[in-house]
């Protein structure tokens, strides 16, 4: 009888976020899929090698653009992979959501829905965290006027990749000052 006492002081102690599984890729489509897979599943997406400049995923390699609707919102999704040295595309490993303003409400409560009540919020800025899985960054007007939504695989080699991609981008912009 003791024990159940404390199994269930911990499951009421536990904060309420904790309950919510952090996100697995988006839609049908897991982390780690191929840019093939992404098309597959948006017929009409555009696909393209990027420059490391995205603001967002400065170590992505390659971007897919698609068109949908969540929670009734149009939204554009930017799909983002990273890839090997050996020229291989590696995987899916985030998306950023753009829609109009008035949309963040009804995008803000399909996460809530998904995801539980976030992590941290400042207004009209929120975040869900699973420290070693993924995060999601929310927010009702970016510097162009849009809501956009970051939602990235946090792993620790994707990490380490994500670090080393940073600091050579900060070097390269230091060399030409």
């Amino acid at each position: 009888m003791r024990s159940l006492r404390v199994i269930v002081f911990i499951l009421f102690s536990l904060p309420v976020y904790a309950h919510a599984g952090a996100p697995a890729g988006f839609r049908d489509i897991p982390w780690g899929a191929s840019v093939t897979d992404i098309m597959r599943a948006f017929p009409l997406v555009v696909c393209n090698r990027i420059k490391p400049i995205e603001e967002a995923f400065p170590d992505s390699d390659w971007n897919c653009i698609a068109k949908t609707t969540i929670a009734g919102v149009d939204v554009t999704v930017g799909f983002f992979f990273y890839e090997v040295q050996d020229k291989r595309v590696n995987g899916f490993m985030g998306y950023l959501l753009r829609f109009p303003p008035e949309g963040f409400d009804a995008i803000k409560g399909a996460f809530v829905d998904l995801y539980g009540p976030p992590y941290e919020r400042k207004g009209d800025q929120w975040w869900w965290i699973w420290w070693k899985d993924a995060f999601i960054s929310l927010e009702r007007v970016d510097t162009e006027g849009k809501g956009w939504a970051v939602v990235r695989r946090v792993t620790p080699s994707i990490q380490a990749e994500r670090t080393k991609r940073i600091a050579s981008m900060r070097k390269g912009a230091s060399d030409g000052l």
